[in-house]
Order: C-alpha cells, then sequence, then structure tokens
C-alpha cells in the first residue's frame, strides 16, 4: 500500500488541472464543430423542404446535369422520397411508386415544371410526354370530312379513316361526334381499319368521352376489350395485315366521343387532368391530318380551287372523256371512283356541247396523278370537267 503525503496530493491535483485546463480548447472545438454540423443539417433540411433545384429533365428521364459531367453525383438524404443523378440519370429512392405533387414540391420547390430546370413528377412525365397518334383524323373537334355530310348512317366510312356499322353518325361542329345504335338486334360499332402495324407489339387505345377517359393495352392479336359506361372499346387483329380499333357502344343511347388515341406502349398520354377535369394533351395539325387522310382518299372537288366550276380540261374522243387530277400525296393504292355519275358534266365550251356521264373509273395512278375516263356523248374535243354536286371521290380505303 502507497501513501501519499498532503504536498503530494496537492502536486498531483495541480497537474490534473493543467491537463484539464488544456483539454478545454478541443472539448470547445468538438462543441462548435457539432453546433455546425447541426446548423448545417438544418438549413440542408430547410433547402429541401423550400426549393433544391436541379437543373434539366424530370424523375424518370435520362438527363445530364451541367456541373456534373456526366459523373454520379447524390443530391440529397432527406426523410422522405429522394432523388440522386447516376449515370446521367435521375433516380428516386421511393418505394411508393409515383412521387406526387405534395413530394414533387418539397424535393424540386415545383408542383408543376414551368421553366427548363424544374424536375417534375413521375405522373407529370407520364401525361405530358406525348407519344405520337397512330391513328388518323382522330381528334374530332374539327375531323377531316372530305365526303362533306355532317350525319352518316348504314354501313359506310363517315369521316375520314372511320368506318360505321349500321347506325348513326353525327358530326357537332367544334366539339365532337357523336355515335347513335339503331337497335340492339344489328351489329354496331365504330372502327378504324389500320396497315402496317407490328400485330405483336403492346398499344394503349384510349377514347375521350363525355367528359371521361377510357383505355385499353394489350396487342393485336390478344384482342383485350374493356369495358365502359356505355359499352366497350378493343383494338384487335382481324387477320392477314387487318388490324382495328373499335369503339362499340351497347346502348341505344348517343355516345359522345372527343378524341382517340393509339399509341405504344402501357401508358396512354391521350389526356391529363387538371383540377379533376380530363384535358387533351394536344390539337392535332389539321393540315397535316388532312394529308394524311389523302393517301385512303382525295375528295377532288372539295380540295380543288378553279375558274368556272373547272375541275381539269382533257379531250373527249369517242365518246370517252380523258382527265389528267393531280394527288395532293400518293395513294395507298389505284383507287375506285366514287361518286354519282348523274352530276358529272363534260362540257366542249368551244362546240357548246355537254353532257352527263354515265359511268367512269380510274384507269391508272401514279404518285403524282391519277387518269379517269368518264362515258359521255359530248362532242369529241377540247373538255372540261365539271360537277354539281361538289363530290367526286377517290377511294383507297381499306
Amino acid at each position: 500500500m502507497i501513501f501519499l503525503d498532503e504536498n503530494r496530493i496537492n502536486e498531483l491535483w495541480e497537474t490534473i488541472k493543467e491537463k484539464i485546463n488544456s483539454l478545454v480548447p478541443s472539448i470547445t472545438a468538438a462543441q462548435s464543430t457539432a453546433t455546425t454540423a447541426q446548423q448545417t443539417a438544418e438549413a440542408a433540411q430547410q433547402a429541401a423542404d423550400n426549393c433544391l433545384p436541379l437543373s434539366g429533365g424530370t424523375i424518370t428521364g435520362m438527363v445530364t446535369r451541367a456541373e456534373d459531367n456526366g459523373k454520379n453525383t447524390n443530391i440529397m438524404t432527406v426523410p422522405y422520397p429522394t432523388i440522386a443523378f447516376y449515370q446521367n440519370r435521375i433516380i428516386s429512392s421511393s418505394d411508393w411508386g409515383d412521387i406526387n405533387d405534395t413530394e414533387s414540391f418539397r424535393i424540386t420547390g415545383v408542383k408543376y415544371p414551368t421553366h427548363d430546370a424544374d424536375a417534375a413528377n413521375k405522373l407529370y412525365v407520364d401525361c405530358h410526354i406525348i407519344n405520337p397518334n397512330l391513328l388518323d383524323n382522330a381528334y374530332f373537334g374539327n375531323p377531316v370530312n372530305q365526303r362533306w355530310q355532317t350525319e352518316y348512317t348504314g354501313n359506310a366510312y363517315t369521316i375520314d379513316r372511320w368506318y360505321i356499322y349500321a347506325g348513326r353518325l353525327d358530326i357537332v361542329r367544334d366539339s365532337h361526334i357523336k355515335i347513335t345504335r339503331n337497335n340492339m338486334t344489328d351489329y354496331f360499332d365504330l372502327r378504324q381499319y389500320l396497315e402496317g402495324f407490328n400485330k405483336d407489339l403492346v398499344y394503349t387505345f384510349s377514347i375521350l368521352s363525355d367528359g371521361k377517359l377510357y383505355s385499353i393495352t394489350g396487342t393485336f392479336t390478344s384482342n383485350p376489350v374493356t369495358k365502359t359506361p356505355f359499352g366497350e372499346i378493343q383494338i384487335s387483329w382481324s387477320g392477314g395485315e387487318a388490324n382495328i380499333v373499335v369503339i362499340r357502344p351497347l346502348t341505344t343511347d348517343p355516345v359522345n366521343i372527343t378524341a382517340a388515341k393509339l399509341e405504344l406502349g402501357h401508358i396512354q398520354t391521350l389526356a391529363h387532368q387538371e383540377n379533376g377535369v380530363w384535358v387533351l394533351n394536344e390539337i392535332p395539325n389539321y393540315a397535316l391530318e388532312l394529308v394524311k387522310c389523302q393517301r385512303y382518299q382525295f375528295d377532288i372537288i372539295g380540295n380543288f380551287i378553279g375558274p368556272f366550276n373547272d375541275i381539269a380540261i382533257g379531250t373527249t374522243n369517242n365518246g370517252i372523256a380523258e382527265f389528267i387530277i393531280s394527288l395532293p400525296t400518293s395513294m395507298r393504292a389505284r383507287p375506285s371512283l366514287n361518286c354519282d355519275f348523274s352530276k358529272i358534266q363534260i362540257a366542249n365550251v368551244e362546240a357548246n356541247s355537254y353532257s352527263y356521264a354515265t359511268n367512269g373509273e380510274v384507269m391508272f395512278a401514279s404518285n403524282a396523278e391519277v387518269c379517269i375516263h368518264f362515258s359521255c356523248t359530248t362532242i369529241d374535243g377540247k373538255a372540261r370537267l365539271r360537277s354539281d354536286n361538289k363530290k367526286i371521290i377517290l377511294d383507297a380505303n381499306l
């Protein structure tokens, strides 16, 4: 056992105090560092809550942030869905699926992007990155209508590219089309025939009807059908190259349709919701839709501008009048002639000779023009093609 006298104890105590005093600066520095770390964390949290700006792109897209130069860069870890740059891709750590509007605001500072530097939540991306519409003439607020009727009945083509079975189609100007089934006995649907489609790929077909959106996803060969309050919609393969999309009312009540869309993939991009209301993502260019439709049919009169209602200048010889008609685009196949021949006038103005056609046909067609023959009794010579009812249709529909 060791005994220390009072002087030795005092010496040890002084030594201990000196050691403690020498540690004070280190302790103070450590406390300051801890405080700074806490403040930094709080500041980072506040930045995330208010606005953590991201340069370029969306939650789901392939993007590059300028200052990263393609490097992997973690953005932040926060107690709600996080996002980070990884190999030039923005990724989300959320296990919940879509990042909603609230979380989008907390992470990126915006609910909906208004600037190129704003990030967007996945719901916004799904609705606003718009796939091409594989249908023709599918905006019914202003449809291409080369047959010039406001209502159609029976088994026939109606507005361009759309065929109706045993019912009625009405055009409501600047709004929609209305289709009505005649009865519950006869088969009825509105359809578009499609060419050149890979029937085994996955497509989504959507329509906007009476303010509600309905869609179906699948391959043409699987013939998927989805039920709607008015009936059903379907994509289908009917053999060969004949793929079709179908709108089939199962009631005699009128069905109003604003627009339709067929696109590749599992997601519809026809419309998005704003304050609970479905809004179309785009209004197609009418001129482009017209040219697309003219591949399948071309109304010579309705699209012709010329003096004295003369459509074309040709010749008559031995009861046959021949005319060359220029085409706005190449047609799908050699068209047939669809018109009321009793309204087609063949005029030899110089000889003061006029007669109406008794029949006619398309003799040949190239990418740029067609040659049409009409039977008539007009005197041989220079001839003018005229029509009384503004409808001479070159028909190459499927």
